[in-house]
């Protein structure tokens, strides 16, 4: 079972890519959509790649970054704000 600090700690790591990247959650529309969004949080929770994570988050915003790491890069991109 995962600790509530681990459920903490990806859950606010979660967020702040997700506003890192642009993501529109109004885009989320649909019960197809609740349900990326819904395992996309899981798949969070799963990952051990948290260190990669903190230092994408924390470099400047407009450093490139290789997302190749995150699991849930295809999602974010699927809901980024567009013009």
């Amino acid at each position: 079972m995962l600790g509530t600090r681990w459920v903490e700690e990806h859950s606010a790591l979660f967020g702040r890519m997700a506003e890192r990247k642009g993501v529109d959650w109004s885009k989320v529309t649909g019960p197809a959509d609740a349900i990326a969004v819904r395992h996309a949080v899981h798949a969070c929770l799963s990952c051990r790649d948290v260190a990669a994570c903190r230092t994408a988050l924390d470099a400047p915003a407009d450093t490139p970054q290789d997302m190749e790491f995150c699991p849930n890069r295809e999602l974010f991109e699927r809901f980024t704000r567009t013009g």
